[in-house]
């Protein structure tokens, strides 16, 4: 098995550009080893590694091996970009908060290489993308554009992901975005 993570060395560089940061593994002897470039790395149900880096999002297998872009990102990516993969289907979900949108993507590719198509686009601000362990939900921490263009109004939101209707969970103002996270849920 590995554990997939991703840290940043030089704590000067931008937090926000996914380049900044680093991706490793750690096996179950204890070795560490750095994989790429890159940020949010997530594992999909064909043990493909799925992250972010300056200009879209990425795969490549576990061992750091046949990095390829899956998924341009227009006017480049940034680290409040979050992402979560499927451990069900060949699917995942990408928030872009600076845009307003929450991508559904999917695999539309054959033979073991993946390229993204978007299923479904929300116009939202919304963070911490998770999805259901059946993936017919979609959990976000959704927020409103103010007028001085600041995100704010913080909610707990689940999306059904056949209907796209959504509901709301929880109100969240007494917390501020940057201390909140959504991690896993059952």
């Amino acid at each position: 098995w590995y554990t997939i993570y991703s840290g940043k060395e030089d704590i000067s560089l931008d937090s926000n550009i996914p380049d900044n940061w680093q991706i490793y593994s750690v096996d179950s002897q204890l070795n560490e080893k750095y994989l790429t470039d890159g940020v949010h790395p997530h594992v999909s149900k064909d043990n493909f590694i799925i992250f972010l880096k300056n200009d879209g999002l990425y795969m490549m297998d576990v061992l750091g091996e046949n990095i390829a872009k899956i998924w341009e990102i227009n006017r480049g990516a940034r680290a409040n970009m979050q992402l979560d993969v499927s451990k069900v289907a060949n699917i995942g979900v990408l928030s872009n908060p600076n845009q307003g949108s929450l991508f559904i993507l999917r695999n539309k590719a054959e033979n073991y290489m993946f390229e993204g198509e978007v299923v479904q686009e929300i116009k939202t601000y919304a963070l911490q993308p998770t999805l259901s362990p059946d993936d017919k939900f979609l959990a976000v921490i959704e927020l409103e554009r103010g007028n001085d263009g600041i995100l704010i109004n913080p909610k707990l939101v689940v999306y059904n992901l056949e209907t796209y209707y959504k509901q709301e969970i929880m109100d969240l103002k007494d917390y501020k975005k940057e201390q909140m996270l959504i991690n896993d849920w059952r």
